[in-house]
């Protein structure tokens, strides 16, 4: 009698542990396919906004993805033209909504990457502030967001490590 209450309580204790191991698995799935949804979800709105005709003349200083910035584009130290910072302004105000909505999907699941994109954002808008008032150049301003980004990559996905290892720690 005791061997069989022994072994159902292991038997019980491996179903407990299996549970939690698949919720903590189900819980980090979650995670990594929101991130990553919301990923497209935001290149996609960008992309959108980018290729709105309106924007065109802005292509030649800024690529779509900063993955694709030019040697020429980091070198142009024209200043923002008075129409190019109207265009600006109308571009930044469509891609803050592709933003917003991005840090909106993650918040839930993933509070600590948007906090970190967040962040990114915001520095960011500080090097567009100086472009639109002139105290920065298109390649200053072009290279001030590359450089955050290439910050925030491997933040997000240090970040991210420690969220798996949390939940696996969890288990």
């Amino acid at each position: 009698m005791g061997r069989k209450l022994g072994s159902e309580i292991a038997a019980a204790a491996l179903t407990l542990l299996g549970a939690c191991a698949a919720e903590a698995d189900n819980r980090l799935d979650v995670i990594l396919s929101t991130v990553q949804q919301a990923q497209e979800n935001l290149n996609a709105c960008i992309v959108d906004t980018y290729n709105d005709p309106q924007f065109e003349p802005l292509g030649s200083h800024m690529p779509m993805n900063m993955r694709g910035v030019t040697m020429d584009q980091l070198r142009d130290e024209r200043l923002a033209t008075d129409d190019e910072i109207t265009m600006l302004k109308l571009y930044e105000e469509s891609v803050r909504v592709c933003r917003k909505s991005y840090l909106d999907e993650l918040r839930p699941v993933a509070p600590t990457v948007a906090a970190l994109s967040e962040s990114t954002y915001s520095r960011n808008h500080a090097y567009l502030a100086d472009l639109m008032d002139k105290k920065l150049s298109w390649g200053g301003y072009i290279s001030g967001v590359v450089g955050n980004y290439r910050k925030l990559s491997p933040k997000v996905a240090e970040e991210l490590q420690r969220i798996r290892n949390g939940l696996s720690q969890a288990q």
